[in-house]
């Protein structure tokens, strides 16, 4: 996801409550270190048998959790966001998201 913000000219630099991640075994070396003020950005190919949707259904839905994708008229993606209460953002909206 980071690479996505470079590709599109934004300085990406997250603050701590930001966790982004791309790939599972950034998540799983920072997993535990989370903290209850935490935001996930997680993207949805994550290339391995598990996807950002398995991903962020591991975390409680105390969370802020989202999934980032281009997969985002899929509607089997779409119901299981909606039934698991995580936020979809279409990796086409990216550059106009503002994090702070």
């Amino acid at each position: 996801l980071e690479e996505k913000f470079k590709e599109l000219g934004t300085d990406f630099k997250p603050n701590e409550r930001i966790q982004l991640f791309d790939n599972v075994e950034d998540f799983n070396l920072k997993e535990n270190s989370f903290d209850n003020e935490s935001i996930f950005l997680i993207d949805y190919d994550l290339g391995r048998d598990v996807n950002g949707l398995d991903v962020l259904n591991s975390i409680p839905r105390s969370y802020i959790r989202c999934l980032v994708t281009g997969h985002f008229d899929d509607i089997e993606i779409r119901e299981e966001c909606a039934r698991s209460g995580i936020f979809l953002i279409p990796k086409s909206s990216i550059d106009s998201l503002i994090l702070v």
